[in-house]
C-alpha cells in the first residue's frame, strides 16, 4: 500500500534495523523508483520491510521468473525504473531471462538480491551460491552493499556505489543493474526510534560541450551570498584555469586552495597545504572555515592533512568538476558531478560569478569568507616561515630545509623550469613550502608509487623544450636506477637526490617511526654510492652536506648552458632522523597516517 509523504519524511520508528537495507530503499526512492516487485523469502525480509515502509508501491509475486517479467512489463509501460527484490540462492538465477531481455531493450530494471555472508560461499550452506557476478553479462553494472554496515567508511562507500550503479541504470544506453546485499541474519528487528536518513544522492550535470551561459549563471546564482571553497588537486597547467581561479580568488565569498601539483599559479590562492592543515584545528575553527559549497577538481590530492581537514567540513553542497566514470567523492560531501573538463567549466562559471556580482558571504564578526581564509593562512604560514628561517640561520642541516632552500634559490629562474617530484617525502616538502614559481609541477600521484619516478622525469625531459628538475629520495632513486642508462637523457635534466639512508618517510609517519624494526626492515638503511653511480652513467656530480655547499649546487641546477652538456646529479646528504624531527617541528606529523596518504 502506498504511504503518505509525511511517513517518508519522518522515517517511522518501526523501520528495519539493517542500515544497508534502509540505504538501498532510500536510494531507490531518490532515483525515482515508484514500483517494486518482491518475491517472499527469509533472507530478503529486511529489504522487503525497507521498501514496504516507504513511499513506493510494492507488488508481491511468488515466482521469481514471473516476477522479473512483471517488472519488465511495468518498466516498459511506464518508461521508468522498476526494482526487483529476491532472496538468496537460485532465486536470483530465475531473474536471468527477463534481465537479458531488459539488457538488449535498454530497460532500467533494478535487481536487488539478498545474499548470504561471503564467508559461507562454497561451505555447503543452504541457499548459498556465488551471487556476485551471476548476471554479469546481462547487466550494465553491479555492486555489493552489505546489509550490516559497521562504520562510517563502509556507509560512505555504499553510498558512492549506489549512486554509481543507479546512475548507470538511468544513463543512456539505459539498462538493468544488480545490487547484491549480503545479510548475516535472515530475519530482522525493527528500530526503536526513527532512524536518520542514510542516503545522499549525487546528481549529474552533463553539459553538451562547453558550459552554456544560462547554466553557468544558474550555478553562479546558487553561490551568490554563500561561502564557496574551491580545492584544486593534480592537474596539467592551463591558462584558462589560471585565469578563472584568479577571478574566483578575488571574490569576497570564495577561497581557493591549490596544491602545487594542481599547477594553479595565481595570486590569492593558498598552496602550502601541509603547512596550513597539519597542525590540529579545533571543531570551532573548522566550523568557522566551513563552506556552504565545496567545488573540487583534479586528480588525487597529495596532502593527507588537506584531505583530513576537508572531510571534517559539512557543506550543504559538494561539486566535482571533471569527466569521470564514477562518483569521485574524495571529501565525502559530493552532491553533484559536473561532467565537463575544468578548462571548459571554470572560465564560464567565474565570468558568471562576476556578472551576477557575487555577494560577500559573511562569517561571524562581519568578516568576508575570503578575508577569514587569508587571515587563517597568514596565522599558519608566518610562524612556520620564521621558524624555518631561524633553523636555517642556526645551521640546522636537514632535507626539508634543504628543499626549501632549493625552491627559494631557484625562484628567479624557476618559471622556465619543469619540476618533477618523487613520492615519499620529496613531494611533501614541496607541499609544505610551495612550488608555484616553477613553470610546471608533476609527480606520479595517481597511485603514488615510488617505482618509476626517475623514468618519468627522463621521459618528460626528453620531450620538453624546458629544463627538467627532479627532486627524489634515495630509496626511489635506488628502485629506478635502470632509468639512468636511458639514451633519452640529456643536459636538460638535473636531479636532486635526498640521500638520508633510505626511506625517510618511515622516520616520519607515526605508524613506523618508533618501531624497533624500522631501520632493518623499512628504511632500507643503505647509503647509495651516488658519486660512483653518477660517474658510471655519465652524470656530472655535486654533493651538498651544508647550506653553503647546497647554495653552490643550486646555482648549477638547470643552467641554460648545461643543455648541451652532461646531466647533473646533486646529492643532498642528511640524517633521516634529523629530517623527521625538523619536519615534525615545522608542520607536525599526526596527519601522515601512512605512506600513500
Amino acid at each position: 500500500m502506498k504511504k503518505t509523504s509525511e511517513q517518508v519524511m519522518t522515517f517511522p520508528a518501526n523501520d528495519t534495523d539493517k542500515p544497508g537495507c534502509r540505504m538501498v530503499a532510500e536510494a531507490l526512492m531518490a532515483y525515482g523508483v515508484k514500483h517494486v516487485v518482491v518475491s517472499p523469502g527469509s533472507r530478503n525480509a529486511p529489504l522487503i520491510m525497507a521498501v514496504v515502509r516507504r513511499d513506493m508501491q510494492v507488488h508481491p509475486v511468488i515466482d521469481e521468473r514471473s516476477a522479473a517479467f512483471v517488472a519488465l512489463g511495468m518498466a516498459t509501460a511506464l518508461a521508468e525504473p522498476v526494482a526487483l527484490i529476491c532472496t538468496s540462492g537460485t532465486a536470483l538465477l530465475n531473474y536471468a531471462p527477463a534481465v537479458a531481455e531488459a539488457f538488449y531493450r535498454h530497460v532500467p530494471l533494478i535487481v536487488v538480491s539478498a545474499d548470504r555472508p561471503e564467508a559461507w560461499i562454497d561451505q555447503n550452506d543452504s541457499q548459498t551460491i556465488r551471487q556476485p557476478g551471476a548476471l554479469a553479462n546481462i547487466v550494465r553494472s553491479m555492486a555489493t552493499v552489505r546489509g550490516e554496515m559497521s562504520d562510517a567508511d563502509e556507509r560512505w562507500m555504499a553510498n558512492r556505489k549506489l549512486n554509481d550503479i543507479l546512475t548507470a541504470a538511468l544513463t543512456a544506453p539505459r539498462g538493468p543493474v544488480h545490487i547484491n546485499v549480503p545479510l548475516s541474519m535472515p530475519l530482522t528487528n525493527v528500530t526503536a526510534s526513527a532512524p536518520e536518513p542514510l542516503f545522499r544522492k549525487i546528481g549529474v550535470l552533463a553539459p553538451d560541450g562547453r558550459l552554456a551561459t544560462d547554466e553557468a549563471r544558474r550555478l553562479a546564482a546558487l553561490c551568490s551570498g554563500r561561502r564557496v571553497l574551491v580545492v584544486a588537486a593534480q592537474s596539467a597547467p592551463d591558462s584558462r584555469i589560471n585565469g578563472a581561479m584568479a577571478a574566483l580568488a578575488a571574490l569576497p565569498g570564495v577561497a581557493v586552495i591549490a596544491e602545487p601539483l594542481s599547477n594553479v599559479r595565481v595570486r590569492g590562492v593558498m598552496g602550502e597545504c601541509d603547512a596550513l592543515f597539519s597542525a590540529p584545528l579545533s571543531d570551532e575553527e573548522v566550523e568557522r572555515l566551513n563552506p556552504d559549497i565545496l567545488i573540487a577538481f583534479g586528480g588525487a590530492p597529495v596532502s593527507a592533512a588537506l584531505k583530513q581537514f576537508v572531510r571534517r567540513l559539512h557543506p550543504a553542497e559538494g561539486w566535482y568538476v571533471g569527466r569521470t566514470d564514477a562518483a569521485i567523492d574524495t571529501y565525502r560531501s559530493l552532491t553533484m558531478r559536473v561532467e565537463i573538463e575544468p578548462p571548459l567549466f571554470f572560465p564560464r562559471f567565474s565570468a558568471s560569478m562576476r556578472y551576477l556580482g557575487s555577494k560577500a558571504a559573511k562569517v561571524e564578526g562581519g568578516e568576508s569568507y575570503a578575508d577569514l581564509w587569508r587571515r587563517f593562512a597568514a596565522m599558519r604560514l608566518q610562524p612556520l616561515g620564521k621558524l624555518a628561517d631561524r633553523l636555517t640561520a642556526e645551521g640546522c642541516w636537514c632535507a626539508p630545509l634543504a628543499v626549501r632552500e632549493i625552491i627559494d634559490g631557484m625562484r628567479g629562474r624557476a618559471a622556465g623550469i619543469n619540476l618533477q617530484l618523487g613520492n615519499g617525502m620529496s613531494v611533501r616538502y614541496a607541499q609544505a613550502f610551495g612550488a608555484e614559481a616553477f613553470h610546471r609541477v608533476d609527480g606520479n600521484r595517481g597511485v603514488s608509487g615510488i617505482d618509476g619516478s626517475v623514468s618519468t622525469a627522463v621521459g618528460a625531459s626528453a620531450v620538453s623544450s624546458l629544463p627538467t628538475l627532479l627532486i627524489v629520495g634515495d630509496m626511489s632513486m635506488q628502485y629506478d636506477l635502470g632509468a639512468l642508462a636511458s639514451t633519452l637523457i640529456g643536459g636538460r635534466l638535473s636531479m636532486v637526490v635526498l640521500n638520508n639512508g633510505g626511506g625517510g618517510i618511515f622516520h616520519f609517519v607515526k605508524t613506523t617511526r618508533s618501531l624497533l624494526e624500522r631501520d632493518d626492515y623499512f628504511t632500507g638503511n643503505v647509503r647509495l654510492p651516488l658519486r660512483e653511480i653518477a660517474g658510471a652513467y655519465g652524470f656530472r656530480y655535486m654533493r651538498a652536506d651544508s647550506f653553503d655547499s647546497l647554495a653552490e649546487g643550486v646555482r648549477e641546477l638547470c643552467r641554460p648552458e648545461q643543455a648541451e652538456g652532461a646531466p647533473l646529479i646533486l646529492e643532498v646528504v642528511t640524517d633521516g632522523s634529523a629530517d623527521a624531527a625538523v619536519f615534525s617541528q615545522l608542520i607536525g606529523s599526526e596527519s601522515f597516517a601512512d605512506t600513500k596518504s
